[in-house]
């Protein structure tokens, strides 16, 4: 080959690569793809925590136990007597008395059959032959036989002793010698043998005239029915008064 091919042949490369570098050069490098992380500006906030729901408190399963809880501090009652009424004039009677090592604290010390008003409770007025319905307290005990041994106060009626329906007078037991006027209420020594034993119950304790009087928890009569009062036996009636104390509290109710 001769010389100036030669040249000519490496002038042509020299070129050639002269224009592939600078079109490397010039070729812009791939764009990078990344993720876009978003950066928050401030804390999210916090999710509050549920409040928790209180301890339900236990509830009494009826009347009768919610009156056990509501007297289980209450010093100055010892005693309980429930009234539970049973439809017509019939009725059943349970004595409770407070005995810490007895289950709920309560101990029972009398359940029995009671007789009440011939048309039944919810007592409204005098001579509806209705006994009362209620929570009641006792103003004393007495009886036309002498005192069976009683912690309550007791008095044995005499021929001059009225429960008075007198305006005057209205639901107190009174001697007429003292009152000196003719009282139109019951002559409580003529109700033998209701009248044996009684505790005289406060219905009615601010004696509003016609509202209703002569209300006691006394002693069986012939008829299985009472004018208002409750009734039981005469041995019942006497357990009652053997055992109670004072504050003790009557409570009448539909069972």
């Amino acid at each position: 080959m001769k010389s100036a091919e030669i040249v000519c042949i490496m002038i042509c490369l020299f070129l050639l690569l002269s224009g592939s570098a600078a079109l490397a050069a010039e070729t812009p490098a791939p764009e990078q793809v990344g993720l876009t992380v978003s950066v928050p500006t401030s804390s999210p906030e916090p999710t509050p925590s549920p409040t928790p729901e209180p301890t339900p408190t236990a509830e009494p399963a009826d009347k009768w136990e919610a009156l056990k809880m509501q007297y289980a501090a209450d010093d100055t009652v010892q005693e309980l007597i429930f009234v539970q009424y049973r439809g017509g004039s019939t009725a059943h009677l349970e004595l409770w008395q407070k005995d810490a090592e007895s289950e709920g604290g309560w101990k029972e010390l009398l359940s029995c059959r009671a007789h009440v008003g011939m048309n039944g409770i919810d007592k409204q007025r005098e001579g509806d032959k209705r006994t009362p319905t209620g929570d009641f307290g006792v103003l004393t005990a007495f009886g036309i036989k002498g005192d069976p041994g009683t912690a309550l106060p007791y008095f044995k009626v005499t021929r001059d002793m009225y429960c008075c329906a007198d305006e005057e007078c209205y639901n107190k037991i009174v001697r007429k010698s003292e009152m000196h006027h003719k009282c139109t209420g019951e002559h409580l020594i003529d109700f033998k043998p209701c009248y044996n034993y009684c505790m005289f119950i406060d219905y009615n304790a601010e004696c509003t005239y016609g509202k209703g009087s002569a209300i006691f928890v006394h002693c069986y009569g012939s008829k299985k029915y009472t004018g208002g009062c409750v009734a039981v036996t005469e041995k019942n009636m006497k357990t009652i008064l053997t055992s109670v104390h004072p504050g003790v509290r009557v409570c009448i109710y539909q069972q």
